[in-house]
């Protein structure tokens, strides 16, 4: 079965399809039979993608040369349903009608995070402005790409994406650029070539390997206002109210510029991450920051290792501090290889830790952009911060954090109180804080 070309056009978008289905063969229909039927294998717990493919061969092509966001709701909606004309002439009432069924759409979604804030919030709660998301309608922007994928006949399914949106808005929202360009394999996962998603100077980057047997992405999030971290948080995750309601908390007196890169590595079951940040141009509680940095690592063998250290501009002096926490997943068997490779980093070396006389004004965004430097190079980020842990020797459900606090880091400690001021003179405080699970 091919289908040449079909064409589905809009007032500002034009849509533009080919395929072609290719009916089981024998073999497959015998594959079919003895699996018990379609239904049933798929109730059984087959996967979705093994039952696809045993139906026949399949590919389809999909161009967009130009879309329209905004066109895209009524359309879903449209498409999933006959078309029947009288589908067409009821489909914007039904359409507004999900949505307030819903509670999504404008004059409801900030009543609706009014309450549940209403109900969580303590009383001694930081008042803070409300976060209202913008309905679904306010959703606008243009967009084209491609998209390439075949499948079936009891092999891999394959698919290659091009994706380019340009001035998005939600509501205040807005972002001047979008770009995915990547592939997908059932079996290898999804290979991202780029993910690029601008909004002013902020950028977003990632490229690398996800959703497979091994994951292998990198990141990066460049000129990244710290006040714009729970909104974002909102928008992937709107039904964690209590959760965006204490990240804005937690973040309510810092400010500046994030700058973060990191790697992702491992699988679903047990992933593995180093990350560095900066923090640019920032203050916590009023108090202006010469550095602010922190480098962390999620280990193979499921410890979360960190080590921050804080400076205020005015005064000399620190905040340090460094921890080694483990990390309990659903299934987590840590083995004595994992193990023996976590020791083995600590021979790491990072770069940008030794660069301590370097100035906060370097260009970040040339610095680490794209993905240029060999593997043991960047196999050397994560160093001597995290070397001072002796965190090899702990037991497996032991917690350790220590914190050095000298002299003016006291300003940035009493910064966060309302009933202390530090004023001037000398400090030195060491906290270690441990804890063993028998």
């Amino acid at each position: 079965i091919t289908i040449e070309k079909t064409v589905l056009q809009q007032n500002y978008s034009y849509y533009e399809l080919q395929g072609e289905y290719v009916l089981p063969g024998t073999r497959d229909r015998n594959l079919i039979d003895e699996g018990g039927g379609l239904f049933k294998r798929l109730m059984s717990g087959h996967r979705v993608g093994s039952v696809i493919s045993s139906m026949g061969r399949w590919r389809m092509k999909l161009e967009v040369r130009r879309a329209e966001v905004a066109e895209m709701l009524p359309l879903a909606r449209l498409l999933s349903r006959s078309m029947d004309p009288a589908v067409h002439s009821r489909s914007k009432d039904f359409f507004l009608e999900s949505l307030q069924s819903v509670g999504v759409y404008s004059e409801s979604l900030q009543q609706l995070l009014e309450k549940m804030r209403g109900l969580h919030a303590p009383s001694n709660d930081v008042v803070l402005e409300d976060l209202t998301l913008p309905g679904l309608s306010e959703f606008k922007g243009h967009w084209h790409g491609s998209l390439d994928a075949s499948g079936g006949g009891n092999g891999d399914t394959l698919a290659e994406f091009d994706f380019h949106g340009e001035d998005w808005e939600w509501g205040d929202y807005k972002t001047q650029r979008i770009v995915a360009v990547g592939a997908y394999s059932n079996d290898d996962g999804m290979h991202l070539e780029k993910i690029f998603i601008q909004k002013d100077n902020a950028t977003i980057h990632a490229d690398g390997t996800l959703l497979g047997p091994k994951t292998n992405l990198h990141f990066a999030v460049l000129n990244f206002p710290v006040s714009l971290v729970p909104t974002v948080f909102q928008i992937f995750e709107s039904t964690a109210t209590d959760v965006v309601h204490s990240l804005r908390q937690l973040l309510t007196p810092i400010r500046g510029i994030l700058h973060m890169e990191g790697d992702l590595r491992g699988s679903l079951a047990k992933p593995e991450c180093d990350v560095q940040v900066r923090l640019l141009d920032g203050a916590i509680g009023g108090i202006d920051l010469g550095r602010a940095e922190l480098v962390a690592s999620l280990t193979s063998s499921s410890r979360f290792l960190f080590n921050s250290k804080l400076e205020p501009i005015t005064q000399s002096g620190h905040v340090l501090i460094q921890g080694s926490i483990p990390v309990a997943f659903v299934q987590n068997n840590t083995s004595q290889e994992d193990v023996e490779s976590d020791k083995s980093r600590t021979n790491w070396v990072p770069d940008w830790v030794k660069e301590k006389n370097r100035g906060v004004t370097d260009d970040v965004v040339d610095k680490k952009v794209s993905r240029d430097k060999n593997e043991d190079g960047w196999n050397t980020q994560l160093a001597e911060s995290l070397k001072g842990l002796n965190w090899q020797i702990l037991d497996v459900g032991e917690v350790r954090i220590d914190a050095d606090i000298k002299d003016g880091g006291m300003t940035l400690v009493t910064a966060l109180s309302p009933h202390a001021n530090w004023l001037h003179g000398n400090a030195d405080v060491m906290l270690e804080v441990g804890q063993r699970h028998s």
